[in-house]
């Protein structure tokens, strides 16, 4: 995947010292399985697993697999307003586990968001 622009903003973001979280977004059923087959989210997984090693301010989550089944989008790509309110959700809480362990002191790398809506 295109990641070079990307990583261009995480190391400017990194060179001030500013947290860079990432989401891996939730993908329709419908066309997840082409894009596993195609290997684009293992080679993107993979490279943000790179960056979180290479920029120490740098995380990201991984949200696809939480159960975001076809009525949670409104069309191929996108999830409807019920389902976006849940992602926000999802991310706050998500950043709130961050920032308690780095304030622990762990190195957190790749956490798995959690689904917490029902």
């Amino acid at each position: 995947p295109g990641t070079r622009s990307m990583e261009r903003f995480i190391a400017l973001a990194e060179e001030r010292g500013i947290p860079t979280v990432y989401f891996l977004p939730p993908v329709n059923p419908g066309i997840r399985d082409r894009i596993r087959r195609l290997r684009y989210l293992a080679n993107l997984e993979a490279r943000l697993a790179e960056f979180e090693k290479k920029y120490p301010h740098f995380t990201y989550f991984k949200v696809e697999d939480l159960g975001w089944d076809g009525p949670f989008f409104s069309d191929p790509m996108h999830l409807n307003d019920w389902a976006a309110e849940r992602f926000s959700v999802v991310a706050i809480d998500a950043l709130d586990e961050l920032i308690r362990r780095k304030m622990n002191g762990e190195v957190v790398h790749g956490l798995p968001a959690k689904k917490n809506w029902q």
